[in-house]
């Protein structure tokens, strides 16, 4: 099993992300570690994290609200802030989750979302403030799969039922797919879910980890 484990709040043992340069897509601006982290110093913008309850519980930047992808949480925070808040969305891959908040709340009418480009794990790379609610054992794992072809561009899911952590991935042109997710307090025969646009079922983490995924994988 390719697995890369770090204290949920400790710096990561991986190689250095670097910051991104801003860019937009959708509507939402990809914005750089510097800068970002500046706004963070500043409290120019409220921070939301785009993954699941127990990903955010058991790390998160200091301050940022759960909010999760693509359609928030119950009694979600962005409810009460005025439409021109100008709002950090950040999740781990490095960007798709936040970019699919952040577009659900433009369509919501606000007005000014941005997006962490190099995504959270840079962000713990820099050492820059976080907070946990919880000790977790969080640990990185790889997932390489194949969808069809025709669902290029499309995105792939993986999921823990039970914990409410979740990551996404698109699939490649020649129908390929890898995901690189940081789920917490996994064991090799804790069962996840795998959603293609083309298939779906559940198998265990071991199983998903030892091969390349398909359809025959999954139960």
């Amino acid at each position: 099993m390719n697995r890369r484990a770090f204290l949920a709040t400790g710096a990561l043992t991986t190689a250095s992300v670097l910051a991104g340069c801003s860019g937009s897509d959708d509507g939402v601006t990809l914005v750089s570690l510097d800068t970002v982290y500046e706004w963070h110093q500043n409290d120019e913008a409220q921070f939301i994290d785009t993954r699941g309850q127990l990903q955010y519980n058991a790390n998160h930047i200091a301050g940022a609200h759960l909010s999760t992808a693509p359609n928030g949480v119950a009694n979600d925070p962005t409810a009460e802030w005025d439409h021109g808040t100008k709002i950090v969305a950040y999740c781990d891959c490095p960007h798709s989750l936040a970019l699919q908040r952040g577009e659900t709340l433009i369509e919501d009418g606000f007005t000014d979302l941005n997006a962490l480009e190099p995504g959270y794990p840079a962000w713990q790379e820099a050492g820059y403030p976080t907070e946990s609610n919880v000790v977790a054992d969080v640990a990185e794992y790889d997932i390489r799969g194949m969808a069809d072809p025709a669902d290029a561009g499309e995105y792939v899911w993986v999921s823990d039922p039970d914990g409410g952590q979740h990551e996404v991935s698109p699939v490649e042109s020649d129908g390929s797919y890898q995901l690189t997710f940081r789920f917490a307090d996994l064991e090799d025969e804790s069962v996840l879910h795998v959603e293609t646009p083309s298939y779906a079922g559940e198998a265990t983490l071991e199983a998903l980890t030892e091969d390349v995924v398909t359809e025959r994988t999954l139960v």
